[in-house]
């Protein structure tokens, strides 16, 4: 978290798989104002398992 989220306003949601292999997932998001403030980021790795 950057910086605390303001009530009654409109929010966006971005999300982005930056690398997928066979075994592995890899991506990010942020979150910030409809004027672009950065509210808020993350990123993940995910591991995958096939049956």
């Amino acid at each position: 978290m950057v910086r605390p989220v303001p009530q009654n306003t409109r929010l966006v949601a971005k999300g982005n798989l930056m690398n997928l292999s066979k075994s592995l997932g890899i991506s990010e998001g942020t979150l910030t104002t409809e004027d672009g403030r950065l509210l808020a980021t993350a990123t993940a790795s995910c591991l995958i398992l096939r049956p």
